[in-house]
């Protein structure tokens, strides 16, 4: 369920330049000159702060995609909303989509696999890319290595870890039973711990929560790497 529910949060690093590409077509059918300038106006400040901007997309998308998994699947009132559960995404969001997987996918990849050929095979047509071998290698290495090492090395050990912080923070100093309740004060509680009771609730639903979110984004990826 938790791999489910992440599919409709994972994307916002991946897509940022998606976005990108979309606003700008959508600002050639904007007729109103008024309009048409506010549009170029935000695209210039997102391509002039890319970091920053991706960093905004990444946290209000994924407090959306919580909110609405709470009010449309489950069928939540907004009185009911679990504020602490869309706390949790909204953090992930923030530090390891908005951070991490930015430095990963715009900085690290282009440094793994040659810059030049992935970007000809993104800007070639459809039946141009069918027949670009090097640029089917390319992204079939980057859609491996996403699914190999980045989702269950990286992608969910880091949400658990930011899920067990944001438990233990609440729970630090309440008394209450647990792993935290009777500590202190959060400068008493070591990261060490939080870490290794993350990665423990994690073990167990691992295969799950990847094969769940690899039957999504391992053929969305071939969307997202070759545009």
């Amino acid at each position: 369920m938790l791999g489910l529910h992440l599919v409709t949060t994972s994307s916002a690093a991946r897509m940022a330049s998606s976005q990108t590409v979309l606003g700008e077509r959508l600002g050639e059918k904007i007729s109103s000159p008024a309009t048409r300038g506010l549009h170029q106006e935000m695209m210039g400040v997102f391509s002039s702060n890319p970091f920053a901007s991706q960093n905004l997309i990444a946290t209000l998308k994924t407090m959306t995609a919580d909110l609405l998994a709470q009010t449309k699947l489950e069928g939540k009132s907004l009185d009911e909303v679990d504020r602490r559960r869309t706390a949790v995404f909204m953090t992930f969001g923030c530090i390891y989509l908005g951070g991490v997987q930015y430095v990963m996918y715009k900085k690290v990849f282009p440094k793994l696999f040659d810059a030049r050929c992935v970007g000809k095979f993104c800007n070639q047509p459809l039946r141009e890319k069918l027949r670009n071998k090097e640029g089917i290698k390319a992204l079939l290495k980057q859609n491996m290595t996403d699914m190999i090492f980045n989702q269950p090395l990286l992608y969910f050990p880091a949400f658990y870890i930011v899920k067990e912080a944001l438990t233990a923070a609440d729970e630090v100093g309440t008394g209450a039973p647990g792993h935290y309740g009777s500590l202190p004060s959060l400068s008493s509680l070591p990261v060490s711990r939080v870490v290794s009771n993350a990665l423990d609730k994690y073990r167990p639903n691992m295969v799950s929560d990847v094969a769940t979110m690899s039957m999504f984004w391992f053929p969305a990826n071939f969307i997202c790497y070759c545009e």
